[in-house]
């Protein structure tokens, strides 16, 4: 036997409201912490942009409960971690796979943008 568990969502007004604000939400921190790390080079924390967003009044993350602002902010820090941690393995096998081309051909040109 197989058990489901169905959630049904029916579209309502207030629910399209929330969701565009989780939207903008995501969004203007996606901005900032771009922002910050192209000009710095470095990643500002969760902790940090929740209490400058929260200070500054932004009003997306005002607009929504608390929980879920710092849930969508939690998210977006999440896919930010996966990006750079696919980088380095991809950099990793690059690498990798160049290191075998030498042994087997004795010199390769590896192009890092192909």
């Amino acid at each position: 036997m197989q058990r489901v568990e169905r959630h049904i969502i029916v579209a309502s007004e207030a629910l399209n409201e929330l969701t565009f604000k989780a939207k903008n939400l995501y969004n203007v921190a996606n901005y900032q912490i771009r922002q910050t790390f192209i000009f710095t080079g470095l990643m500002p924390n969760e902790y940090k942009l929740t209490t400058f967003f929260a200070y500054v009044n932004q009003p997306d993350y005002r607009a929504l409960p608390a929980q879920t602002s710092q849930q969508v902010i939690k998210l977006l820090f999440k896919n930010w971690t996966s990006y750079f941690t696919t980088i380095r393995k991809w950099i990793s096998r690059k690498s990798f796979c160049a290191q075998k081309l030498l042994r087997e051909k004795g010199s390769v040109k590896v192009s890092w943008y192909a």
